[in-house]
């Protein structure tokens, strides 16, 4: 799943590059109570996408990395990743699953998945000196 979801978000197209700590330390947040879901093509058994779910912190989780494939897209499957996540939040017992979309598609893929907007955030920076 991290190898699809490097390759969703242009940081790597190659499996040797995964990070194996990475993968470590998301075994620990799966133990802990966070979630993860993958998507597989069902006629190569390829991972083509996946996301995750945060450790939970009273009753709320934030779902986010949903990342397909490139070949993969324009099917319905981050908009699927992202709706089985929050209904796994919710029937684990969680009251409040949220997430913050990157741009204007995700946005779309997150409106159609049930989410809606609550709040709006300002980011801003500043130089360090």
């Amino acid at each position: 799943m991290a190898a699809a979801q490097h390759a969703a978000f242009g940081t790597s197209t190659d499996e040797a590059a995964i990070d194996y700590d990475e993968v470590g330390r998301q075994r620990e947040r799966l133990t802990a109570g966070g979630l993860a879901l993958l998507a597989r093509d069902d006629a190569t058994g390829a991972i083509v996408g996946g996301g995750v779910a945060t450790v939970p912190g009273d009753g709320v989780t934030e779902v986010a990395g949903i990342g397909v494939r490139e070949s993969n897209r324009r099917r319905g499957i981050a908009g699927a990743i992202t709706a089985g996540l929050a209904r796994a939040a919710f029937a684990a017992g969680l009251t409040t699953v949220w997430l913050t979309p990157g741009d204007d598609g995700a946005h779309r893929v997150y409106a159609r998945a049930g989410f809606m907007d609550t709040t709006v955030i300002l980011h801003v920076s500043a130089p360090v000196d």
